[in-house]
């Protein structure tokens, strides 16, 4: 599972990278960065069904679980040519990203709880991320205020605590 995972990672940031999700020129894997080369890589006619995959499989509106984008995404990569393949397959990420240590208990329950709901292949992106912002908007805000140091991010998703 973890390689479809991979895969489904890959082909969101070739899309992202063009303009198909929130990274876009100048944005985190944008152009000039690792999937830029493969995406220009791609067709004209593999650029549009990238999109339109990546779209069905994980947009807001998406009713599929993250398993089925996920499948629907491994299938449209098995289309594209063995170089492309080995291409994506380089650049796929190892493993999971290590828990971070040093947190509060309480931190680390929430962080727990995190990663079992991304974890959860059954249910849909937009699932995840109201059941994500349930556990913040629900946990004490000195917990939620650990977290960004560890994810450099500000926070689960991306997105400043609140």
């Amino acid at each position: 599972m973890l390689r479809v995972a991979s895969a489904a990672f890959c082909l969101f940031a070739v899309v992202v990278a063009h303009g198909g999700g929130p990274g876009g020129p100048g944005g985190p894997g944008g152009p000039g960065g690792p999937f830029a080369q493969i995406f220009n890589s791609l067709t004209d006619a593999q650029q549009t069904e990238a999109k339109a995959v990546f779209a069905e499989a994980f947009g807001p509106d998406s009713t599929l679980t993250k398993a089925e984008g996920k499948d629907k995404i491994q299938a449209f990569v098995a289309s594209l040519s063995p170089e492309l393949q080995a291409q994506i397959n380089a650049l796929k990420p190892t493993g999971t990203p290590p828990t971070p240590t040093g947190l509060s208990d309480a931190a680390s329950a929430l962080v727990s709880q995190i990663q079992a709901i991304k974890a959860n292949d059954a249910i849909t992106v937009a699932e995840e991320r109201a059941q994500i912002q349930a556990l913040i908007q629900n946990a004490d805000p000195t917990v939620v205020a650990e977290l960004p140091k560890f994810g450099g991010r500000g926070g689960p998703q991306g997105s400043p605590p609140s």
